[in-house]
């Protein structure tokens, strides 16, 4: 790491040259006898996934059009990158707040010496903007999350299998 401090090494490229070097280990083992036969089929359906992840890419893409239009959390430095990153908080990983997706923000009061959260109001907002909101949050949530992440194990598993045993039955004894 002195290399990096001593500013002989950048130190912006070195995080990814070591992981690619992680990367570079695991397809090198992939001759093993050990190990290649289970590693193969991996490596065979996540190389078979791309066009996947374009299909989930757009779908990301236009969710995160949908939100910056509707444009909940206005006073915003960056409209665009905040969408996106409610929306793949929503999208991919699961993970999402419904009042900061909203555009409203929990505020806490002191009760009898703890901290509560104090929830706002739906009524707060308008009604159409909120139905939208909802509509917005409920599409993206089921239709990314749930059905293309489903979809994501189902196209897996269809090119997993056949890889495997093609990889796992040897016409040579061993």
């Amino acid at each position: 790491m002195d290399r990096c401090v001593n500013q002989e090494l950048e130190p912006i490229y070195l995080p990814g040259f070591c992981s690619m070097y992680w990367l570079r280990l695991m397809y090198s083992l992939r001759g093993e006898r050990w190990l290649g036969p289970y590693l193969l089929p991996i490596l065979s359906a996540v190389r078979d996934t791309g066009a996947f992840f374009f299909v989930t890419s757009l779908c990301v893409a236009s969710a995160t059009h949908a939100y910056v239009i509707m444009n909940p959390r206005g006073e915003d430095d960056f409209p665009v990158y905040s969408a996106f990153t409610h929306t793949v908080r929503l999208a991919i990983f699961g993970d999402f707040d419904l009042f900061e997706y909203q555009g409203q923000d929990t505020t806490f009061e002191q009760v009898e010496g703890e901290w509560a959260p104090n929830d706002p109001s739906p009524k707060d907002l308008e009604q159409l903007p909120y139905i939208y909101l909802q509509l917005c949050f409920f599409c993206t949530g089921i239709g990314i999350t749930v059905l293309l992440m489903n979809l994501l194990l189902w196209c897996m598993v269809g090119k997993f299998q056949p890889v495997t045993l093609r990889f796992t039955t040897s016409p040579f004894p061993t």
